[in-house]
């Protein structure tokens, strides 16, 4: 490969409350080589979800924790970019759980490839993506909505309203923001 280094964030000790930079050591390695029947992937998008604070304690869950000197388990958009693995090739891009890393090895499992056509992959089908939009009652938010709530505000400034038994819900649709995709490099 290159003369590339592995950026990696690892979990150097338990928190109690709110993490912190304490909490985490940050290594530099070699990028790993991929062996047959792996590739090496090129972490593109990182999702950060409200679950690994979970993953960070030693406590019983529906998931396992994170093992002190470990990477920090994250859902990831990835660029292969070296495979010896006969179901991918160089460039394509895929889901993965590859972690709070630069550079991962992969033997396949637990992949998923994205389709990069008519967008690009990682703006239409990142792990962040699939967070459900707010919607109103008359169905999904869209950009330019003149529709106004019952106290005269536009929509474009959400409300939320406890409602006995269903939780918190959005009363009126709000447009949900685009990050720019740089998928490209």
């Amino acid at each position: 490969m290159t003369a590339a280094s592995n950026r990696r964030v690892l979990l150097a000790s338990r928190p109690t409350g709110l993490p912190h930079p304490e909490n985490f050591r940050i290594v530099e390695q070699p990028v790993p080589a991929p062996a047959d029947g792996q590739l090496l992937l090129e972490v593109l998008y990182l999702s950060l979800d409200p679950y690994m604070r979970g993953r960070m304690d030693d406590a019983k869950s529906y998931a396992a924790p994170v093992a002190i000197g470990a990477v920090m388990e994250g859902g990831t958009v990835a660029r292969v970019l070296a495979s010896r693995h006969p179901g991918y090739a160089q460039g394509d891009i895929v889901l993965s759980h590859s972690g709070w890393q630069r550079y991962a090895l992969s033997d396949g499992e637990n992949l998923r490839k994205l389709d990069p056509a008519g967008s690009a992959a990682p703006c239409r089908e990142s792990p962040a993506s699939r967070t459900p939009r707010p919607r109103s009652r008359n169905g999904p938010c869209r950009r330019g909505c003149a529709r106004r709530r019952r106290d005269g505000r536009s929509c474009s400034r959400p409300r939320r309203v406890q409602q006995p038994g269903r939780g918190r819900r959005l009363r009126a649709c709000a447009p949900v923001p685009r990050l720019p995709c740089r998928a490209s490099r």
